[in-house]
């Protein structure tokens, strides 16, 4: 499991957890929750796969390219 947290000016607003789901096509399927502190919602994806050589950056990177969409 990965976990991000998201602060501005020390104050958390936000954080990611990611879990990987298994092997796919050369990959890992990674499932995620981001939870959003001031709205007190929790939004939930299972689209992003990633080769772990890429590392945790590159992962966080897709994560939140999917919440942006």
């Amino acid at each position: 499991m990965m976990t991000v947290e998201i602060k501005i000016n020390g104050c958390l607003i936000g954080h990611i957890y990611a879990v990987n789901e298994g092997y796919v096509n050369g990959k890992y399927r990674y499932r995620f929750d981001y939870y959003d502190v001031g709205k007190a919602e929790l939004r939930k994806g299972n689209r992003v796969l990633h080769k772990r050589d890429d590392g945790a950056l590159v992962l966080t990177k897709k994560i939140i390219g999917e919440l942006t969409k």
